[in-house]
């Protein structure tokens, strides 16, 4: 009995067939072309290759030389800018060593006068139970605990950066763990640099903001500053609370802006959005 559906099906077998052999086929006969094509890429690849490898080793090695030409102008452009004055170097990140390097380094080629100071806890050692036990011994008449306590040290800490330095005061909470500092010969301070670095967020918003609001009261110069390779960068909350930035303080470039933000140029330089140009004029008062 002649069955349809079986001569259908045969018949698209065949068809099968047919197309599977030209395919083969033809892929035989346009195998040389497609090798030779596949030949020609490669080749033409690795040519594009060492091309972008030459270029970039040229732009390394222009980027090398102009670094060292900066290196070398920089004592000429920031020489005597800050001369004698005291500036105080305040980080919420205690790893961001580089970058507080980076900044004492310029202020000091440009005659300043540097004292730092590092707090690593945006509690400030209020919620620990020993440190805020000793803490609150100092402010024993005030009675006061937990926010209020930390409100009143970033109240004093301002204080005693722009107004009036009591060492034994910055030595006592450098003894409970509050925060380190490098000497007071410096203070009290007449600019202040703030770093955020790349550390926990709350230290901008608990530390930092609150001792910048507070050392406004003294109207004291600062710049807020960062490297460029910090991931999350905090130039729009420095710009916010109304003060001068560099996003790059650890190259050359970023180095002149901050001495030039601090000697009477201020404005927002670097090289990110938030920057307003790439440095300040240099000669500019």
């Amino acid at each position: 009995m002649f069955d349809m559906r079986y001569h259908i099906a045969s018949l698209v077998a065949v068809f099968l067939a047919l197309t599977v052999g030209i395919v083969l086929g033809t892929a035989i006969v346009n195998r040389g072309i497609v090798v030779k094509q596949q030949t020609a890429l490669v080749s033409g690849l690795r040519e594009e290759f060492a091309t972008l490898r030459d270029r970039n080793r040229a732009l390394q090695e222009a980027a090398a030389q102009n670094d060292r030409f900066f290196q070398t102008v920089l004592p000429v452009l920031i020489d005597k800018r800050l001369a004698k004055k005291r500036v105080a170097v305040v980080s919420t990140d205690p790893q961001d060593t580089a970058g507080v390097r980076s900044v004492v380094i310029s202020l000091r080629q440009a005659g300043a006068r540097v004292n730092y100071v590092t707090i690593s806890s945006p509690d400030l050692g209020t919620k620990e139970a020993a440190s805020a036990g000793r803490l609150e011994k100092i402010y024993l008449r005030q009675k006061l605990k937990g926010d209020a306590l930390r409100d009143r040290l970033i109240s004093d800490l301002a204080t005693q950066l722009a107004q009036r330095a009591e060492p034994a005061f910055l030595t006592q909470l450098s003894d409970i763990g509050v925060l380190s500092v490098s000497g007071t010969d410096a203070l009290p301070a007449q600019m202040v640099v703030l770093l955020a670095g790349s550390g926990n967020k709350a230290m901008m918003t608990e530390v930092q903001l609150p001792l910048i609001a507070a050392l406004k009261k003294s109207r004291t110069p600062m710049v807020g500053v960062e490297s460029s390779e910090i991931g999350q960068s905090v130039m729009g909350e420095y710009q916010d609370a109304g003060i001068s930035t560099v996003d790059n303080v650890n190259s050359p470039i970023g180095g002149v802006s901050l001495v030039y933000a601090l000697s009477g140029s201020p404005g927002n330089y670097g090289t990110k959005g938030t920057a307003d140009a790439l440095s300040p004029k240099v000669g500019a008062e």
